[in-house]
């Protein structure tokens, strides 16, 4: 039996807003545009799973940083990836403060 493997992706990103219509904070960026990039992916690799495509190259990944636990997983060298496949997205963004402030960063 073909053992299930589940994958976490660590994400870390710098934003530099140009501008900023509304009166937001940089903690309230900072949760959207993660919010937004989990979404996307997400979204990318259950499409990519609906149709047999390994989007993000994960059987690549594992087969290079793995290569026994990749031969125990897959199936006639394809990795069998389910929407359950993907466990965890962490996004960690920092921003960059534009304008008066520029390039002053902010965690």
């Amino acid at each position: 039996m073909k053992s299930l493997l589940f994958f976490l992706f660590n994400i870390e990103l710098i934003a530099n807003p140009i501008e900023i219509f509304d009166d937001i904070t940089t903690t309230e960026i900072q949760k959207q545009v993660a919010r937004l990039i989990e979404e996307d992916i997400r979204f990318t690799f259950q499409k990519g799973v609906e149709m047999n495509i390994d989007v993000y190259q994960l059987s690549h990944t594992l087969y290079k940083k793995s290569p026994s636990l990749w031969r125990e997983s897959n199936v006639d060298g394809y990795l069998p990836l389910t929407p359950d496949s993907l466990e965890e997205v962490n996004i960690n963004v920092k921003v960059i403060k534009s304008g008066k402030d520029k390039l002053k960063t902010v965690s």
